[in-house]
This record gives C-alpha cells, structure tokens and sequence, in this order.
C-alpha cells in the first residue's frame, strides 16, 4: 500500500485498492503477482535511481517494493514494526530482484 498511496500523491498514478489480500501472500505464490500488478504502472530499468522502486524477493518471486530515495537509502513499510522505514539499499541487497520506473 505504501507504493500506491506515495505514487497517487504525486500524481504519477490513478488510485485503486488492490485489497483483500492475505498478510502471507507472498510466501507460496504460483505465479508473481505483485509484478504483474506493478506492469500495469510502471516499467523494468537496468539501474534504480531515486523516485525509483527496488523490488525484493521474499518467498518465491518479488513480492515486496521499496522506493529508492537516494543512492544510499530506500524506504519501506515494515509491517512487523508497523512503520514506514528508511534503511540502506545495501541491508537487501541479496533479495533485490529487479527496479522500475513510474516516470515513463
């Protein structure tokens, strides 16, 4: 959710509500979900620049999304801290599976 509400904010998508879905989703998916609802707004890039997002994988396929804000950083929401955070790009590094791009 932290993905959409950012990029409804700025204008950059239209809004929608993806729910309901279960919490663990993403843990035995036979198929990648969340990228295919990413294609519909946003696009793959080589390298992930800030306003960026940086997909990781947890469980089968990426299933969780970050925003690059800066080379150094991304921000995420953290549901067992139940908070949005900022963190090093290089602390998931060995789960990144791919960026994309909203800006077309």
């Amino acid at each position: 959710m932290l993905l959409i509400r950012i990029f409804v904010a700025v204008g950059a998508i239209e809004d929608f509500d993806p729910r309901p879905y279960s919490s663990n989703w993403h843990l035995h998916q036979d198929e990648a979900r969340y990228l295919a609802g990413l294609e519909k707004y946003s696009h793959r890039v080589d390298e992930g620049k800030p306003g960026d997002i940086a997909m990781y994988r947890f469980g089968k396929h990426a299933s969780h999304g970050a925003i690059i804000v800066s080379d150094d950083h991304v921000i995420h929401a953290h549901k067992r801290d139940g908070q949005v955070i900022l963190c090093e790009r290089s602390a998931m590094l060995n789960r990144l599976d791919s960026y994309w791009s909203v800006i077309s």
